[in-house]
């Protein structure tokens, strides 16, 4: 149990620490939440998605492997998604829409991340660092277009989609990759700088949102959204990951890796996009604790369940 002990007290509870901190901030000085979700948008996971793909010292075929498989698994998230969310058409278009992107995003950065190189060693790492940067493409993409679908027609909320620099960083870094541009060192450590600053300023600006929510109203009058949601992230998921990795010859370690990174709760990034673009961010933030909460358990017995020696 003492691995187990470790990944609860040295990676999960240092994250839950930093959310309270921003919800003991957002309580008492009641901060302006709009400028905070726009330099998250709009700066820091640009810079953090620009830093992890121009970094990356994987092969392009490598790379391409584990698109497909996160592509793969997003578009089967997708459907059991909407088939999660259909029945819940009473709660209004935003909350089904926010349904789905709890399901479809996951924490694979300041949760995922550590605990895979906790688990599995340095020599995970840089896979582990491209699976965040093609999550945060499922955020740019799917994640925007489910958030901008609550208020807007599909067609708009698309075409939202093209308008975010977080789809531009994403093309730009492709880009440097595939001519071997070498950039300046000023531009890759400034962002590498800023974009190291996301993954805390979004644990405290997802403490600062609940200090405006009622997590016990939402139990309360959603709870069986929110209870299908949390499972869904949480069991179904893992599953399919266990299939998908299966079928597309991932074995080993490496496997093991990629199932644990992609069973992780609720994305953080997942409650600023919804606040940005117009979606359930109320419901989304509450999933994200929940779910992150509840992952304390799933956590702990997936790993418990991963022979290490092999």
């Amino acid at each position: 149990m003492a691995l187990d002990i470790r990944i609860l007290t040295e990676v999960i509870l240092p994250v839950v620490l930093a959310v309270a901190v921003g919800y003991s901030f957002g309580r008492y000085f009641e901060p302006e939440l709009t400028s905070y979700t726009r330099i998250s948008i709009y700066v820091l996971i640009p810079s953090l998605l620009f830093d992890n793909l121009t970094s990356s010292a994987l092969s392009l075929g490598e790379i391409g492997r584990l698109a497909l498989l996160v592509l793969s698994v997003t578009v089967v998230l997708i459907i059991i998604a909407w088939l999660v969310a259909r029945p819940f058409s009473a709660l209004g278009r935003s909350t089904q829409s926010a349904m789905m992107l709890c399901v479809v995003l996951v924490n694979t950065g300041n949760l995922g991340l550590p605990i895979v190189t906790f688990a599995f060693g340095q020599e995970s790492v840089p896979k582990a660092v491209v699976i965040v940067a093609l999550n945060s493409i499922v955020t740019t993409t799917v994640g925007v277009f489910l958030s901008s679908r609550g208020r807007l027609s599909s067609s708009a909320a698309l075409l939202t989609v093209f308008r975010t620099p977080l789809m531009w960083s994403m093309l730009a870094a492709l880009a440097v990759n595939l001519f071997a541009i070498e950039l300046p060192v000023a531009i890759t450590r400034a962002t590498h700088l800023v974009g190291q600053a996301s993954i805390p300023i979004l644990l405290l600006l997802l403490g600062m949102q609940l200090a405006r929510a009622s997590l016990r109203e939402q139990i309360g009058q959603r709870w069986r959204a929110l209870l299908m949601v949390v499972s869904t992230r949480l069991i179904v998921s893992p599953l399919v990951a266990v299939l998908l990795t299966a079928l597309l010859g991932f074995s080993g370690l490496e496997r093991f890796a990629l199932v644990v990174q992609l069973a992780m709760p609720t994305a953080v990034n997942a409650a600023v996009v919804a606040a940005e673009f117009g979606g359930d961010a109320t419901f989304v933030s509450s999933a994200v604790v929940v779910s992150t909460l509840a992952s304390l358990v799933t956590m702990t017995l997936l790993l418990s369940l991963i022979p290490f020696g092999t």
